[in-house]
């Protein structure tokens, strides 16, 4: 039976203020990455950042760095948004690098059972079904082998959290087609100006991305793209990830290597309409 509640995503990321909605950030996630992956409706975005997943972990918080920002943490965040519109399904998304604690090494299994833990000692979110349904999530992922591949996705159900950890960020994403990439900024193969060498940076995909940028900048006569989309990957991340995934997904081969991120694949597994 397809699911027919509200899903809302709790996402690494902001939209700047100076978009109308829906911004950038929205575009990708309600519609390009709906759309093109087959995925259930997301009702609406709220963005986060990693100090609200830390602050989860009480244990690990420095008070005095937390509170003077106001900052919540993310069962708290959950909280508020049903409160101000109830919602069955919580989607947290947010990316591997950097790791939640600096000093400790980068683990996509460790940050997802921090998470479930977290929300399953909340003293704000409701007992049931949030926090009863993070805290059978924590236990059974303790109980499970380290890495080992659910054979069954949680299901879409009241109170379910479903954890998306993007390793080693959701740039990787972008990177997987770099001729489209070439063409959606209008780089020529035969062009003068220096592009990248592209398997010399797949681990730090912004980097990257703003070298191919600033590849494109240096074309004349200047690229359609540079006028579409003001800044970089540091002033403007969300409007160049909009650009190139809507540009990505219309090309047939690049949206199937698109698919098969794993990035992509975990969303499917997750979020996929018919399942």
């Amino acid at each position: 039976m397809a699911f027919a509640g509200r899903a809302v995503l709790f996402v690494e990321g902001v939209d700047a203020p100076r978009h109308r909605l829906p911004g950038p950030l929205s575009t990708i996630w309600q519609s390009h990455l709906v759309n093109s992956l087959g995925l259930i409706d997301i009702d609406r975005i709220v963005g986060i950042n990693k100090k609200n997943l830390v602050a989860m972990e009480q244990a690990n918080v420095k008070r005095k760095q937390l509170s003077g920002a106001g900052m919540l943490g993310l069962d708290q965040r959950i909280a508020r948004e049903l409160q101000r519109q109830p919602f069955e399904v919580a989607v947290i998304a947010w990316d591997l690098m950097p790791p939640w604690e600096p000093s400790a090494p980068m683990c996509r299994w460790e940050e997802t059972l921090s998470l479930y833990r977290g929300l399953s000692e909340s003293q704000v979110l409701p007992d049931a079904p949030w926090r009863r349904w993070a805290g059978n999530r924590y236990r059974e992922l303790l109980a499970r082998n380290r890495g080992r591949r659910d054979r069954n996705p949680p299901r879409l159900e009241d109170g379910a959290v479903l954890a998306l950890c993007m390793e080693p960020v959701f740039e990787s994403l972008l990177i997987v087609c770099e001729q489209v990439i070439r063409r959606i900024l209008g780089v020529k193969d035969g062009g003068r100006v220096k592009w990248p060498t592209w398997k010399d940076h797949l681990e730090r995909p912004e980097e990257l991305l703003q070298l191919a940028i600033n590849a494109a900048r240096q074309v004349v006569p200047k690229p359609i793209a540079m006028s579409r989309v003001r800044g970089d990957m540091r002033t403007a991340k969300h409007e160049w990830g909009e650009y190139l995934l809507r540009g990505m997904i219309e090309d047939p081969q690049c949206l199937e290597e698109f698919r098969q991120h794993p990035t992509a694949t975990r969303l499917v597994r997750l979020l996929s309409r018919g399942r």
